[in-house]
């Protein structure tokens, strides 16, 4: 019954391999463009894009703007023609102010609608995509982004109103990554620590009643928790 793949490009592997494009993201976007799956193509960046910075999660290389650019020129170029392909520009800003993440997200935008694609483009919130309280001062100056936020269960609900409550009275909303681990909790991170009772089924709610778009879950991994 799942309608979309959302893909993670980590900026390490995609500069090791010049194949990158063709070996991974070129047959899997033809396949799921065959089985009728929209697939979700996330720079998978966690930290400050602009800067390059990611004190938290080095592992995942914060790719610096001039890296980003690049990524975006060639593969919204090749996918311009893809309409069942949509661009998450960033996967989880971090480290970056409000207004100079709206910046970024302004130009990479306009990057991809350069490249002559038309598709979504999905911008997240910031504090690892969580906050879209941002919007409140104005989205992205284009007309065809969706604004993402990421909830787990080590985010208190007490703050998803401030988050994204309200934001779908102007523009698009989407869960591109949401997961918790109830059971054998101690062998995995404590970000996922929760149940359906007490985390899913109230975000769930919570999506239902601001008229969210959809959501995506993570993960489908052979190492990634959950």
């Amino acid at each position: 019954g799942a309608t979309v793949l959302r893909v993670p490009v980590h900026p390490g592997w995609w500069a090791d391999d010049p194949d990158y494009l063709w070996r991974y993201l070129e047959p899997l976007v033809r396949w799921a463009g065959e089985e009728g799956l929209y697939v979700i193509l996330d720079w998978h960046v966690i930290g400050n894009v602009a800067t390059g910075a990611a004190p938290e999660n080095p592992d995942l290389v914060a790719a610096d703007l001039p890296t980003t650019r690049e990524f975006w020129t060639t593969v919204a170029g090749h996918f311009a023609d893809a309409p069942h392909v949509l661009f998450e520009i960033v996967n989880e800003p971090q480290g970056i102010a409000p207004d100079d993440w709206r910046a970024v997200a302004d130009e990479l935008t306009a990057l991809v609608r350069a490249q002559g694609a038309t598709q979504p483009v999905v911008v997240g919130g910031v504090e690892y995509a969580r906050d879209l309280s941002w919007l409140a001062d104005g989205g992205v100056d284009d007309p065809d982004v969706v604004y993402a936020t990421h909830v787990y269960p080590a985010h208190a609900q007490a703050w998803w109103e401030t988050w994204f409550g309200g934001v779908t009275d102007r523009f698009p909303l989407l869960l591109p990554e949401w997961a918790f681990q109830d059971e054998n909790r101690a062998d995995g991170p404590a970000y996922l620590a929760g149940d359906a009772a007490g985390y899913g089924r109230p975000l769930l709610d919570a999506l239902e009643r601001e008229g969210a778009t959809g959501w995506v879950a993570c993960w489908w991994d052979d190492r990634w928790a959950p």
